[in-house]
């Protein structure tokens, strides 16, 4: 089952670069903890969440989702770039993380 960590964001105006900058070495913190398949993706045709950009990792397992967070936060360059982006400074207006989960789409019978 995969575990996915989503984080929609909003970018001030006039910091598409600082953000970029940022994600650029947030992919290298968390893949050198043990994220997988990190992704930056836009909002593009999306109603209200046009112009949205959305950073997604994976974890194989809970387990694993729960070593590369703790590893994350225990290292003082991860918590860096979280103040860097998130700060009146930073270049993210808004933000909001959820975790989810894969969902096995079998039919009923085939769960029992």
């Amino acid at each position: 089952m995969a575990v996915l960590s989503t984080t929609v964001m909003k970018v001030k105006p006039g910091r598409w670069n600082d953000l970029l900058k940022v994600m650029r070495t947030m992919q290298h913190e968390l893949e050198a903890v043990g994220a997988k398949g990190f992704r930056l993706v836009q909002g593009f045709a999306a109603g209200e969440a046009s112009g949205s950009v959305v950073v997604i990792w994976e974890a194989g397992t809970w387990e694993e989702y729960g070593r590369v967070s703790d590893a994350f936060f225990a290292d003082p360059a991860g918590i860096d770039l979280l103040m860097q982006a998130s700060t009146p400074e930073g270049p993210i207006a808004t933000w909001q993380n959820s975790v989810y989960i894969d969902v096995p789409i079998k039919p009923i019978d085939a769960l029992q």
